[in-house]
């Protein structure tokens, strides 16, 4: 706790992140307004992350005062981080069997916005990761993400890759729907949309897990930094 005010940047990160933890807890005061904008829900939550950054970076640092703070890598990391655990924040709210109300990036934007969502996150991070020299760490993940995605939005597209509609997304119609750029399931039986989804499922977990390991990667790059003093 001394370190906190030893060093008045390291402290001012720490009563910050505080203040917004708070605010999170209490969904700033809008849950309501939130629900079923898993975006702005995100944009709203994920930029704590560029505190926590700061935070680890000034903790270590040995020189009191701003001098952390005034260096770009500290934020460098900041955004870095955010990217991707922003890209991550997406890559487990893509299954086509969670149920419509939960407002999933799939289900409220569709497979083409979902996919630009996730090249702007990867790029978020890809570009920091250059400048911070660890792009050898960060890229083959974003690459893996962006590239998986585009495949599984062509799928969707031309081969019929089911994806579950969301309420949040139309009118007050509250049933769980199914739609698919490629292919009309009103004729369809419920068992058989149920296979279809199953068998689809399998594909956007693998960009769950590509995107949590690139998150975690990206972590590599916090002790290179904090225990470099920059």
């Amino acid at each position: 706790m001394l370190t906190l005010f030893a060093n008045i940047a390291c402290g001012i990160i720490f009563f910050s992140i505080i203040i917004l933890q708070v605010l999170m807890w209490n969904e700033f005061f809008i849950s309501h307004y939130l629900e079923g904008k898993p975006l702005l829900y995100a944009l709203l939550h994920q930029p704590i992350i560029i505190l926590w950054m700061a935070f680890a970076v000034t903790l270590f640092n040995k020189k009191p005062g701003f001098h952390t703070l005034q260096n770009w890598e500290c934020w460098e990391l900041g955004v870095l981080a955010l990217g991707a655990s922003f890209s991550y924040d997406i890559g487990e709210k893509l299954n086509p069997l969670a149920h419509p109300q939960l407002g999933y990036y799939l289900s409220l934007y569709g497979p083409f916005k979902t996919w630009l969502l996730l090249l702007i996150t990867n790029l978020l991070s890809s570009i920091p990761a250059w400048f911070l020299k660890i792009y050898m760490i960060v890229w083959p993940g974003t690459i893996l993400v962006v590239v998986i995605s585009f495949f599984i939005l062509l799928l969707c597209i031309f081969k019929s890759i089911p994806v579950q509609s969301s309420p949040f997304s139309s009118s007050s119609n509250m049933e769980m729907s199914i739609s698919c750029p490629g292919s009309d399931y009103q004729n369809d039986t419920p068992s058989r949309i149920s296979t279809k989804l199953k068998k689809s499922a399998w594909t956007y977990k693998i960009i769950e897990g590509i995107t949590l390991l690139s998150f975690l990667l990206t972590l590599y790059a916090v002790p290179i930094l904090a225990w470099s003093c920059i």
